[in-house]
């Protein structure tokens, strides 16, 4: 009791020719987590990319209107983006060092759910991410 989720994707609000609905993937994502069983999520509850002029792919706009009226307690996110701006043009040595400066907050504030398919880790590889996916 007392804790509330906030879903803060990069899933992009933008008008389509077939609804008057001018964010209908709001809808979409709703009924996506509602499909894998994930009760509660409303409107309210989800921060999507654009659906204000000041939220772009970089989070932080988002988590300041969540900060406004609540505390965050926990992040969880697929990319080092999610957790700290900037990252997706740093280099492999920057991040590592952002990684490591934040070293307490893994695991206790922040949680990392792996995401192999995509992410900014993919640009700043020196070889194709395929070289990177080895199974043993």
């Amino acid at each position: 009791t007392g804790v509330e989720v906030f879903y803060i994707t990069n899933r992009e609000c933008m008008p389509r020719e077939t609804s008057s609905d001018p964010c209908p993937q709001e809808a979409d994502t709703l009924a996506n987590l509602q499909s894998v069983g994930i009760q509660g999520a409303t409107k309210n509850h989800l921060l999507m990319k654009k659906e204000f002029p000041d939220w772009g792919s970089e989070k932080t706009s988002r988590r300041t209107n969540v900060a406004e009226q609540y505390r965050i307690v926990m992040l969880f996110g697929d990319d080092l983006g999610d957790f700290l701006p900037g990252a997706k043009s740093m280099t492999p040595a920057e991040r590592d060092s952002m990684v490591s400066e934040h070293s307490n907050k893994w695991g206790s504030v922040w949680y990392m759910l792996p995401n192999p398919t995509y992410g900014s880790w993919q640009r700043v590889l020196k070889c194709a991410p395929e070289g990177h996916l080895k199974g043993y």
